[in-house]
């Protein structure tokens, strides 16, 4: 492929002021702006599309459109949406058409490959919004260098949700076209019966009449059969009233049956088409009684009820947008779910909701709730039931078919339920919904909530990844302090094997066996081996895969139990350890997600004091926590080391960006501490200090 020359937004200043760099949760903007036409709405729907991906770090251009095949080569079509700028980069456009992946059916996203873009190097990613093979539109994102699997994993979810998305907005264009000539049918039928007419008309633009449709019984039917085929110009006095391009009471004669004649009364208006349409009367006795009004009636209310599931579909489908909206937002998950049942809430109608979910050994957590007194419950006695549920989506009667779990607040208070199975990741995963009016959940719930279910079973699978993040940090974490902790154990093991040495010599030797040396060899052994058993168990801690849950936790304990993990590598590297604060201080939130925290600002500071010339300081870790008001607490992590410069403060938080060595940190410490500190509901904030830098964690407290 040939390389690309176009243009490029400039890079934005670097901040210098302290804190360098703070974590902020930002609120989704809902665009509720309506668009006029279904082709707006398209056009409207790839402009989100691309400002999502837009949003996505380090992505510098992006752009989608409609295309189609135009004598069997791909052509763009309608209004692009294209970010930062206005208009695509044609060169850019180019290279989508001509990369062989654009034209597959089963393409989301590709790499199209390096492109050299304003005299800089660059990485193209290629765009399709496809579903069960029908191709919506296409794009493209330029990225800075080649997006990592988790930027990928995000820009999959974008085409994957936008795709289903504008499909549900092209069926919504057809059934509203449907609509609107119902709805003019409907009209004319209505200003038929208005009138008093026995039969509506339309006339094509050569005023021949093409259609007949009666209104009422007549006597004598083939009497408004005679009016197709008439053409009105051949009517007495019909060239004159068509140059009105509205007439009244046009006189026709005609026969019937038996030699019967009858005359018809005609009134017409011509369309913008220059067409012409009308209602015709029968003046004479062929004319009959009564009117088949309640079959027009009959017409009109089903006409009304496709109107209402038009309604019905087109707010289903801004509930799909609103959802992708959130999935592809810098929420954590915990937030995310919240923003899920918030969103499925008026949808859904419930009072309360509960997202349960049950692991591989069995045990029930309550991910999110809309009422706080269904998070501290006990679900297990009422799992059984629940996740035997066989379909998608059941409803439930409380308690004959369903007895939750005793509580203040719950007993006696809920009398139907809905349950939904959510799919996605490894955990088995539920959706209760709870009314207290009895019998409340009908068949609109369960074929509504069987469709929405595909929104929240994706932020399972997105909650899924981040916990494999979690996973190979410990991994990382692990490797990094393996040659450590093989050293600390090789001690221990040298002195045991010494001592039990000694003992076999003494005896070997046939010598009478000294209780106080025996004594003593015992002591030295036992001390070592408990030594050992605290070096597996803290790697046990480490190694251990977190719940999820949040409660209650004491500060001191959590980071005590990190030091004593990391002790050996500070030992070694004269570095002094410094814990001061109230042994008692709790916070709220995951005990061990937290001490992975602690951990990696334990060991990023160990290696900042390590990486420079200390010029005579001591070498120091300071971890100190102190309250706020009722509500909030701080922890910080100082250090002796060589403090956060300011040209990578904007870039601290990101995955995979290191400072370190090759082959000396993975990037993914930082990144990891503000989504578990930020999955807690608090805040981690980077700046220096006097001697060094200094991360300070804002916590929910739990008041003793």
């Amino acid at each position: 492929m040939s390389t690309n020359r176009v243009s490029m937004p400039a890079d934005a200043p670097d901040g210098s002021s302290r804190p360098i760099v703070e974590s902020k949760a930002y609120p989704t903007k809902d665009s509720a702006t309506q668009p006029q036409s279904f082709d707006e709405t398209t056009s409207s729907t790839l402009e989100l599309l691309v400002n999502l991906i837009i949003g996505i770090p380090h992505c510098l251009e992006a752009a989608a459109f409609k295309f189609k095949r135009v004598s069997g080569e791909p052509t763009a079509m309608g209004r692009f949406a294209c970010a930062p700028q206005s208009e695509p980069s044609p060169a850019l456009v180019a290279a989508f058409f001509t990369e062989r992946q654009s034209q597959l059916a089963s393409t989301d996203c590709f790499g199209i490959g390096p492109v050299e873009v304003g005299g800089r190097a660059a990485y193209l990613m290629g765009l399709r919004f496809c579903d069960r093979g029908e191709v919506f539109a296409g794009g493209y994102a330029l990225f800075d260098s080649e997006p990592h699997a988790h930027r990928r994993l995000a820009i999959h979810n974008i085409c994957v949700l936008g795709a289903k998305l504008l499909g549900a907005f092209r069926k919504s264009r057809t059934r509203h076209e449907a609509e609107l000539r119902g709805q003019a049918f409907q009209a004319r039928m209505t200003d038929g019966l208005r009138l008093g007419a026995d039969a509506y008309w339309e006339a094509d633009s050569g005023c021949v009449i093409r259609r007949v449709i009666l209104l009422r019984e007549l006597a004598d039917f083939d009497v408004l059969a005679k009016l197709d085929g008439k053409d009105l110009r051949t009517i007495q006095g019909g060239p004159e009233a068509l140059s009105k391009n509205e007439f009244r009471d046009l006189k026709l004669e005609v026969r019937g049956a038996k030699a019967l004649f009858s005359v018809l009364a005609l009134s017409g208006r011509s369309m913008t088409d220059g067409s012409w349409q009308g209602v015709a009367r029968v003046s004479g006795a062929t004319r009959a009684a009564p009117s088949t009004i309640p079959q027009a009636r009959s017409l009109v209310e089903q006409l009304e009820a496709a109107r209402d599931h038009e309604t019905a579909l087109r707010r289903e489908t801004e509930l799909l947008l609103d959802g992708l909206r959130i999935l592809t937002g810098e929420s954590h998950s915990r937030e995310v779910f919240q923003q899920l049942l918030g969103l499925l809430a008026p949808a859904l109608e419930f009072d309360d909701s509960v997202i349960l979910q049950r692991d591989w050994s069995n045990q029930i957590s309550a991910s999110a709730s809309t009422a706080k007194h269904l998070l501290g419950i006990d679900w297990s006695g009422a799992a059984e039931q629940l996740f035997a549920v066989k379909d998608i989506a059941a409803i439930l009667r409380l308690p004959e078919d369903l007895l939750l779990p005793s509580s203040t607040e719950v007993d006696n208070s809920y009398r139907s339920a809905l349950v939904v199975k959510l799919k996605g990741g490894v955990k088995a995963t539920l959706l209760l919904c709870l009314h207290r009016r009895p019998s409340f959940f009908g068949e609109r719930h369960l074929g509504l909530s069987t469709r929405l279910s595909l929104i929240a079973s994706q932020a399972l699978m997105n909650e899924e990844e981040r916990q494999k993040v979690v996973d190979a940090s410990k991994l990382a974490t692990i490797g990094e302090l393996a040659a450590g902790i093989v050293h600390e154990i090789n001690q221990p093991l040298t002195v045991m094997t010494l001592a039990v040495n000694n003992l076999a010599e003494m005896l070997a030797s046939g010598m009478p066996l000294d209780a106080e040396k025996l004594g003593t060899k015992a002591s030295r052994l036992k001390g070592q081996i408990d030594r050992v058993c605290k070096i597996v168990a803290n790697m046990k801690v480490l190694a251990r895969h977190s719940d999820g849950k949040f409660e209650p936790f004491t500060i001191d304990a959590v980071v005590r139990e990190a030091a004593g993990i990391i002790e050996h590598k500070l030992v070694q590297g004269g570095i002094e350890l410094q814990i001061d604060f109230d042994p008692n201080l709790q916070a709220y939130g995951n005990s061990m997600e937290f001490g992975q925290v602690i951990l990696n600002l334990l060991s990023n500071a160990h290696d900042a004091i390590a990486s420079k010339e200390n010029g005579g300081k001591p070498k120091q870790i300071i971890v100190g926590a102190k309250m706020l008001d009722a509500t909030w607490l701080d922890v910080w992590v100082r250090d002796t080391g060589c403090g956060f410069p300011t040209h990578d403060a904007d870039r601290a938080f990101e995955p995979f960006f290191t400072t370190k060595g090759p082959g000396k940190g993975t990037g993914l410490g930082l990144a990891l501490c503000r989504r578990i500190v930020e999955n807690m509901g608090g805040t981690i904030t980077l700046g220096n200090w006097a001697d060094g830098a200094e991360v300070r964690l804002r916590l929910k407290r739990v008041s003793s």
